[in-house]
């Protein structure tokens, strides 16, 4: 006999399953042709298949954060590096000191003593800096006077105000560094005085592959005007380290009157190679009096490279520099010393520090000295001993320290290594280049160029500008022959630049005092010339009256070269047909076809779709190089649609580079199967032949949808099997009774 119980149970627990865990089915309700646990896996294995790869194309992989090399604080001067007064005459100065260290500098105090005919003083307590945060500045106020007696009382017109540094680090050690003013006294009371303050750079803390920018307020704080004012780096610029990255917005500033000021800005790029420590950049102010004297002002600025660690187990060193400060003169000896700390987790070893020297200054001990072995959070300070020559002139004289040392764990040692510089105050008159036959000397200098158009394209032709002028304001100059020559780079072979139509020199037969000379080339620039700033040196050589020997000026044009970025799609697979709801997948190829990297590429699509699967961030991609992606977009409506798929990108200096690819895909309506027949349809249809309200309409939900009326059908077929059933039953029964009566 059946068990009615056990098969209702099993029809409600059915039923209830099915409520709860709607399927897609294909079949009829009158079938029921196919395993319901086999479809359930199926449907289960694709949607978590679905969900693998929405998870991959939304989550990109974030690298680990690298832990940061830990230096001491070190306060430096960083403006200005020389001042001119006149005799008698009182100023009051701005001193920028800045933090180059990589941790606060706490309890900080300036102090300064003078040489010579100067008297000094703090101004309103500014001396007292307090605590100093890394990679930011500070203003200390001075007031500075000169003896009006100056010329009678000493012989030099060059002096010095030194700058001492007190401060202490969070571990309550006491460091002390110095700099020095160089103060020259002029007979002039009326002179145009150029300086570049008020720097300010775009990031703080620059590692290897970055980009950034410097600028700084170029101001005339001299009682006279300037002309022909430029701004150009003299020394810092390396290949292998800090490099120029964009044209500088340097004008070329004819007339700066008396109290001006104007914005310049320098874009810079760091090697990937480049190891820790503080860069200098060395800025150049050059230009000229109204009577045709030169000026000529240099400024240092620092910056701090910090390169990410590989691991925590390693040696870290850092380095600081001082020096008793002061203008030395030739033959007197300055000493140096270089203090090295361990500020890592491991012993360093083969410590090596080798000094330097430029022309003119001689070390008067080893240049090399040798460390074995720095612990960790020790310090270890290296003496050495320099003096200036004949041939140095009267300027700061550049000292550079390379610092090696190798670090790690025993077996698996590396080599680090890093520069330091300091600066030398040296006075020789014998060897100044400020002499009065140097200044009689005529000049001949470029005055203005330009190019057209202003950003040069690799590949392409440009016209060039330039105006020559003789600086000199009673010789005149003749036969000049000015010849254009490519600055050669280690990186390149090859000129970068080639003159079209015509010569790399010019001639010109004679050019009065104080006049001018314009000329036009047409240029060239190779097609795989790398996007940075390149130099032309101007070579002049000429003659003037009064010189027997033929005289030669050299100057120099940077010109900046872009290269083309470009981006392409290939093997684009977006279907033409869709179904509302449905998700389509859209796959392509991404091809850097350009000459630079790209970096912030981004994927994403505009149209009336749900677009989340398609807002992909790729990162950066090298030139030359392609990859694969693939997205996904849902239509939400029925009907023709357009689509736009992009992918855009940034290249070297952040100009946005972008590709759209157009489309189009035809979208069908939901399709559903009637109840009654079998027969396809769209899911509008079934809606009006069953007289119900859409989705949106009263019933809503899942009261208005297909399964709510399969489900009462089949519990509709299970009423009637179970009251079939009651009733045979109670037949037999009855039958049975009947018998045994």
């Amino acid at each position: 006999m059946i068990n009615i119980s056990k098969f209702v149970r099993a029809a409600a627990f059915l039923l209830v399953f099915l409520l709860l865990n709607p399927l897609n089915v294909s079949a009829s309700l009158e079938g029921w042709d196919f395993d319901v646990f086999t479809e359930i896996q199926r449907v289960d294995a694709e949607n978590q298949q679905l969900r693998d790869m929405l998870n991959n194309l939304e989550t990109p992989a974030v690298p680990a954060p690298t832990p940061l090399p830990v230096q001491a604080p070190m306060l430096r001067l960083v403006q200005p590096q020389t001042v001119v007064i006149s005799p008698g005459e009182s100023i009051d100065i701005d001193i920028v000191v800045r933090n180059i260290g990589r941790q606060p500098a706490l309890n900080s105090l300036a102090t300064v003593t003078t040489t010579g005919p100067l008297n000094v003083e703090f101004l309103d307590n500014t001396n007292v800096i307090g605590t100093l945060s890394e990679n930011t500045n500070t203003t200390v106020r001075m007031r500075v006077s000169a003896d009006v007696n100056a010329f009678t009382n000493f012989e030099s017109r060059l002096f010095a105000i030194n700058l001492g540094f007190a401060f202490r680090n969070r571990e309550g050690s006491n460091i002390t560094s110095s700099d020095v003013i160089s103060i020259r006294i002029d007979d002039e009371a009326l002179a145009p005085r150029l300086t570049l303050r008020d720097f300010f750079i775009n990031r703080a803390d620059v590692t290897p592959g970055d980009s950034f920018t410097v600028s700084a307020s170029l101001a005339n704080l001299g009682e006279a005007s300037a002309y022909n004012v430029q701004v150009s780096i003299a020394e810092g610029l390396d290949p292998e380290g800090i490099f120029l990255s964009g044209s500088p917005n340097t004008p070329f500033i004819q007339v700066m009157e008396a109290g001006g000021a104007e914005m310049v800005s320098f874009v810079f790029a760091v090697s990937d190679r480049a190891a820790s420590g503080t860069a200098m950049l060395l800025f150049e102010i050059t230009g000229r009096t109204q009577g045709g004297e030169e000026i000529s002002e240099q400024i240092r600025y620092f910056v701090p490279i910090v390169s990410p660690l590989v691991g925590v187990n390693r040696a870290v060193i850092s380095a600081s520099l001082s020096s008793a400060g002061g203008t030395i003169g030739v033959g007197v000896q300055a000493a140096v010393d270089v203090a090295l700390t361990n500020s890592g987790t491991l012993p360093a070893r083969n410590i090596r520090v080798t000094a330097v020297t430029e022309d003119g200054i001689v070390a008067m001990s080893a240049n090399r000295q040798n460390e074995s072995v720095i612990n960790p959070g020790e310090t270890v300070v290296m003496n050495f001993v320099f003096a200036p020559t004949d041939d140095a002139g009267s300027h700061f004289h550049t000292v550079g320290f390379e610092i090696e040392y190798e670090t790690g764990a025993v077996g698996d040692m590396e080599t680090d290594s890093f520069e330091q510089f300091i600066g030398l105050n040296v006075f020789n008159p014998d060897g100044d280049d400020d002499r009065p036959e140097r200044q009689n000397r005529p000049r001949i200098l470029v005055s203005a160029y330009s190019v057209e158009p202003m950003i040069v394209w690799a590949g392409q032709e440009f016209d060039l500008s330039l105006t020559f002028f003789n600086a000199s304001s009673t010789h005149a100059v003749y036969n000049i022959k000015v010849t254009l020559r490519a600055v050669e780079y280690e990186d390149r072979s090859g000129a970068v630049f080639t003159t079209v139509g015509a010569s790399n020199t010019i001639f010109i037969d004679r050019m009065a005092p104080r006049a001018e000379s314009s000329h036009e080339l047409r240029m060239f620039t190779v097609p795989n010339a790398a996007p940075r700033t390149y130099n032309i040196e101007v070579v002049f050589e000429y003659e003037a009256e009064g010189f027997e020997e033929q005289l030669e000026e050299t100057e120099q044009l940077s010109i900046n070269v872009r290269q083309m970025s470009r981006l392409e799609l290939s093997n684009i697979q977006i279907p033409g047909f869709g179904t509302v709801f449905q998700p389509v997948f859209a796959d392509f190829n991404i091809i850097n076809s350009g000459r630079v990297p790209l970096t912030n590429l981004r994927i994403s699509m505009e149209g009336d779709f749900d677009t989340q699967g398609m807002d992909i961030f790729v990162g950066n991609m090298g030139r030359g190089n392609t990859a694969a992606y693939t997205g996904q977009f849902t239509p939400m409506e029925p009907g023709e649609h357009q689509g736009t798929l992009i992918v855009s990108g940034e290249d070297e200096i952040g100009e946005l580079t972008e590709y759209r690819h157009e489309f189009t895909i035809f979208v069908d309506e939901a399709m559903m199967f009637d109840d009654m027949g079998g027969d396809m349809m769209f899911e509008s249809d079934w809606e009006m032949q069953a007289g119900m309200p859409s989705d949106e309409g009263l019933f809503g939900g899942f009261i208005g949808s297909l399964w709510m009326w399969g489900a009462a059908a089949l519990l509709a077929i299970i009423a009637v099997a179970v009251i079939a059933l009651v009733i045979i039953k109670k037949k037999r029964n009855n039958r049975d009774l009947f018998e045994e009566a």
